[in-house]
């Protein structure tokens, strides 16, 4: 008991007193891309919970910038068995190129934003709600389910749940638009079980064929891109899910598997994952998870919990998580003040070639993460890429390595602005998030920050 009573006011005592500078910089690592100068000086003037309060009001799912144009005013979807093959070839070109554009467009709102949290829950979301470009093969669809997931990013898992399930886009990945009656498809329904929902080994294969007969007649309206249900095509006999009889339809399957624990669980396991460490610990899991339903599955209410835990604070688990591709790449423009504009979309393929191509998950599970991100080929990748981009000014220098030589990006003024701004004492503060690993003695200026940059403490957070 005198244990538990010396660990409660510890707690107590920290979340009273103004934050440290290294907890300012884990926060700003953990809920955004890199440390930045105003957010420091501000938050070691409040206290955990004012600091948690104020990344959680900076979420702004409605300002973007620079949209392509063709998604202000979308072309209507293409209908491959209507094209000749010079017509086909073409329009899976132009397809390829609004894929690119939308990759470019939304790194370059991972660097410019004013709210990095607002991408920060986005790529959570997107790697939990999968769907891939690659086999949706319609760039607007896409952008609407990323759409979807900024608007709700930090609104209500429930709701969120029941949109993604009527998206065109996770319909058409899932292929419940083949889902019918007499012949159940059951992709959509095994990954809403596996992965959105109850996790890996807390189904039965009766309870992924009952939830896929219960989705039949999901589909999609070709000519709007917009959900339609098919009456003719919905099997209305009766269903045995989860002990439950009944003759169910999709959203009463979504409401079953919202009234489990499990899916709370899934869900509070995966976001300790992305914001605290590799390993959650169970009995806090159970504790968020039952405070998380408790809240009607708000999730402003679950990441407000999350970043408060003593265990998101902890000393031992800063530094534990390793950036992955498009956060390594947004933290370096973000901390030099990059304006990539159309060069965002190389940047985009840089991405791609260090294992993470945008709105392109490897598989319905996503990205694994944390160690698979540093692979002996990828981190050669990323080790040349930061040569690259510290390098003395008038060498060739580039921060990203696709398309021709002659039109990489040259951004060694960023990087002297940034020399200039910053002094030799801070740089260890603004780039690392623990000690160097590797000796610093004697570097100074372009050296130090480009030895910052190379050092192996830059891949974490």
């Amino acid at each position: 008991m005198k244990l538990k009573a010396a660990v409660l006011l510890w707690v107590i005592t920290a979340d009273a007193q103004a934050l440290s500078l290294e907890e300012s910089r884990h926060l700003a690592l953990r809920t955004g891309f890199a440390v930045e100068a105003s957010q420091l000086k501000q938050w070691q003037e409040l206290t955990r919970q004012q600091a948690v309060r104020q990344v959680l009001d900076s979420y702004q799912p409605t300002r973007v910038s620079g949209l392509p144009g063709w998604l202000k005013t979308p072309s209507a979807p293409v209908r491959f068995r209507q094209l000749s093959a010079s017509q086909k070839k073409q329009a899976q070109q132009t397809q390829r190129q609004q894929g690119w554009q939308l990759k470019g467009w939304w790194l370059n709102q991972m660097i410019v934003t004013r709210s990095p949290f607002t991408e920060r829950m986005l790529l959570f979301w997107h790697n939990h709600f999968t769907s891939a470009l690659q086999k949706v093969k319609d760039p607007v669809m896409i952008y609407r389910q990323h759409a979807l997931l900024r608007q709700q990013g930090l609104g209500n898992f429930q709701q969120l749940l029941t949109a993604i399930a009527r998206d065109p886009a996770m319909l058409r990945y899932l292929d419940n638009r083949s889902n019918i009656k007499g012949k159940p498809n059951e992709n959509f329904a095994r990954e809403l079980l596996e992965l959105f929902t109850l996790g890996e080994g807390n189904y039965t294969e009766a309870d992924v064929k009952a939830a896929a007969r219960a989705f039949t007649g999901w589909g999609i309206n070709h000519k709007t891109r917009q959900f339609r249900f098919n009456s003719r095509r919905h099997d209305q006999a009766g269903k045995l899910f989860m002990g439950h009889r009944g003759n169910w339809d999709g959203d009463d399957i979504l409401r079953m598997l919202l009234s489990d624990a499990r899916t709370a669980e899934t869900v509070v396991r995966k976001a300790w994952r992305a914001f605290i460490s590799p390993r959650p610990d169970p009995a806090r899991v159970v504790y968020l998870a039952r405070q998380f339903r408790t809240a009607d599955y708000n999730i402003r209410t679950l990441m407000r919990l999350l970043l408060n835990e003593p265990a998101f604070w902890a000393a031992e688990n800063r530094g534990v998580l390793i950036k992955s591709p498009l956060m390594l790449l947004a933290g370096l423009g973000r901390t030099f003040q990059l304006r990539p504009g159309k060069q965002a979309v190389q940047l985009a393929h840089q991405a791609a070639r260090l294992g993470q191509d945008p709105f392109n998950p490897p598989n319905v599970k996503g990205w694994p993460g944390g160690a698979s991100w540093v692979s002996s080929q990828s981190l050669l990748l990323r080790q040349q890429l930061l040569t690259r981009f510290s390098r003395k000014p008038g060498q060739k220098q580039s921060m990203a390595m696709a398309g021709k030589r002659s039109k990489r990006p040259d951004y060694s003024a960023q990087l002297a602005a940034f020399n200039r701004r910053v002094s030799d004492k801070d740089k260890p503060d603004w780039l690392l998030v623990l000690p160097p690993a590797q000796p610093l003695a004697g570097k100074t200026g372009r050296a130090l920050t480009a030895a910052l940059l190379q050092d192996p403490v830059y891949q974490l957070y």
